[in-house]
């Protein structure tokens, strides 16, 4: 057996995601699912670390400047209210200058006496010398110049993060991964221990009256089912679809009914056909890979329990059957003995290891418990 991916034999099983792998398998499928999602949230963190490298580099220089602008300002001002200052003196003890200038003419004039007037002469020009002094003695009649000394741990600074050639190092730290791994001798005994030793049982059964057509059932966390009403889009394509709504993969099938109950598991797709009485499993190469027929009567809802095999809810006969992984294996699991008819939908909780069933016309959701062993 080889598989679809890879076209190579296939030599062991992983349980722990319900494939068969091959050499090339094994590096890949059972660890890129994580591996994605942690190299995502990996991605988001380094840009975030780089980024707030950045951020508090400029916050702390942003600090640095504001400090260094509010002490320009405070010396700035200081300055430029002295400068203020000596020049409304200059001009004052000019006015001051020429009014004594116009009194010792008048003086001139006035005095016949020689001795007289060389006395106020004298006068005068020490009174003229005495108020000439504040120039010398005043330190505002200096000559300014504003400067700014540089931290000379400025420049060492600069030059080491101009010497650094990156912020980091982006690094992939690869380690072991947990992966179990199964010979194809034991994945076949497994089938078949699984297949004959399930049995489910009907815990609880609640009438509903929807009076509606349901194909489909998904059960939430918290424990509320939602019933899907038909119809689909096309009976012969399945679309793998994202979260965004964007067509992943188209897979080309052929079915004689509606495609209404189908699952993924693992690149593969499981549906059922009503009209056809078959169940189809296909690979995402739109390779039929196995059709399962053994009395089947009319299959509608499917799902896989946590060893990858079909549990299928057979409309038309009354019954849920269980098939292997492989579709080569089945049982019964329930029947009309136990209180069901018309089973039409089926979900499994592959957490609680149980799930619900309802009926083509929605009249009740039974809630079924699976054991093995």
């Amino acid at each position: 057996m080889k598989c679809d991916e890879h076209n190579q034999q296939v030599i062991l099983y992983c349980p722990g995601h319900l494939i068969l792998c091959c050499d090339k398998c094994i590096s890949t499928v059972s660890n890129k699912s994580r591996n994605i999602k942690t190299g995502e949230n990996n991605y988001i963190s380094i840009q975030k670390s780089i980024k707030e490298i950045r951020k508090e580099l400029n916050k702390h220089l942003d600090h640095l400047e504001k400090n260094l602008f509010q002490e320009l300002d405070t010396i700035w001002n200081h300055e430029k209210s002295k400068a203020t200052d000596s020049s409304l003196k200059i001009d004052k003890k000019r006015t001051n200058l020429q009014e004594m200038k116009e009194d010792l003419q008048r003086s001139k004039q006035k005095l016949l006496n020689y001795n007289h007037s060389y006395i106020c002469i004298g006068l005068n020009r020490k009174y003229i010398n005495v108020n000439d002094m504040w120039m010398f003695n005043d330190d505002r009649a200096n000559d300014v110049d504003i400067k700014m000394k540089q931290n000379n741990e400025i420049e060492k600074i600069l030059s080491k993060i101009k010497s650094l050639e990156s912020l980091g190092e982006i690094i992939v730290d690869q380690s072991e991964i947990n992966l179990k791994i199964e010979t194809n001798k034991h994945k076949e005994a497994q089938v078949e221990s699984n297949i004959n030793n399930m049995t489910m049982n009907i815990s609880t059964k609640i009438p509903i009256k929807m009076k509606k057509l349901i194909t489909d059932m998904i059960c939430l966390v918290e424990g509320r089912v939602i019933a899907v009403e038909q119809h689909g889009l096309n009976d012969d394509e399945i679309r793998i679809i994202d979260l965004q709504g964007n067509t992943q993969h188209a897979i080309q099938v052929q079915s004689k009914s509606l495609l209404f109950y189908h699952v993924y598991c693992i690149d593969r797709v499981i549906f059922s056909d009503w009209r056809g009485k078959a169940v189809y499993c296909y690979g995402k190469s739109d390779k039929q890979i196995w059709r399962y027929t053994q009395d089947l009567e009319g299959p509608r809802g499917l799902c896989t329990d946590t060893y990858g095999n079909i549990i299928v809810a057979d409309n038309d006969a009354d019954k849920t059957i269980v098939t292997s992984k492989d579709g080569q294996e089945s049982k019964v699991l329930l029947s009309e003995t136990n209180g069901l008819k018309n089973q039409m939908c089926i979900f499994f909780k592959h957490d609680k290891s149980s799930g619900f069933i309802c009926d083509y016309n929605s009249t009740y959701l039974a809630k079924f418990d699976l054991f093995y062993g």
